[in-house]
């Protein structure tokens, strides 16, 4: 047995409408429903950016799962009526044998589910996304990088015999100074005490005192 006013009557608009419909009754104040799946699509005017080489934007767009369908309340029927006969109204009141048949909640159950697990794998697919779009920031910062040291390994550094330096970006050496005791313009042969000495690349070796003067990474100039 259905329970009155709970219930659900038909309405019938074109498939392309649908859903922008059933938001106008909602914003209207009435209590309709229409089930539906947001998916993802291109996003219009991308045709210079794709020819440039850039990647597609999508965007996210709500289409109905039952075209043409929505369902509205009891309680609300003799409104829609009256809204139904008026010239231009974008939806009508199914009807059979002459009247209108009510819906019980339980009889939409499977279109419940059904725009459930479209929300489910909406939001997968904004999970992958976002995780894809970390996957490539990570892959930019390390091409970054290997460009920015790509470019300092190209950079000749002289330092006197007897200088002090430090190795600042080697946590091995984190506090160490070191004497040059040989460089040729690309490494440095140094000496941290005793029998440690080392040879680094020429790009990484700071004169001490120098450090202090550098700017902090990311600071304004």
């Amino acid at each position: 047995m259905t329970q009155r006013g709970k219930d659900w009557c038909i309405l019938q608009t074109s498939p392309g409408r649908t859903v922008a419909v059933a938001a106008q009754l909602t914003s209207d104040g009435l209590d309709v429903w229409t089930p539906t799946r947001t998916i993802r699509v291109p996003a219009p005017g991308q045709r210079r950016q794709l020819h440039m080489g850039q990647r597609r934007k999508m965007i996210e767009v709500q289409r109905p799962i039952l075209p043409m369908i929505i369902f509205a309340r009891e309680q609300h029927l003799a409104e829609l009526a009256q809204r139904a006969r008026l010239a231009g109204c974008p939806f009508s009141i199914f009807t059979f044998a002459g009247a209108a048949p009510m819906i019980a909640e339980q009889d939409v159950a499977g279109l419940r589910e059904a725009e459930h697990q479209a929300d489910i794998a909406i939001q997968a697919e904004r999970d992958a996304v976002t995780r894809e779009d970390a996957r490539r920031a990570r892959a930019d910062m390390l091409r970054s990088e290997r460009a920015k040291r790509k470019s300092l390994r190209q950079e000749r550094k002289t330092f006197a015999p007897g200088a002090e330096v430090i190795v600042p970006d080697m946590p091995a050496l984190a506090g160490a100074v070191g004497r040059i005791v040989q460089g040729d313009g690309t490494t440095a042969l140094i000496n941290f005490g005793g029998t440690l000495t080392m040879k680094v690349e020429a790009w990484r070796v700071v004169p001490v005192g120098v450090e202090q003067m550098q700017p902090a990474f990311g600071a304004a100039a």
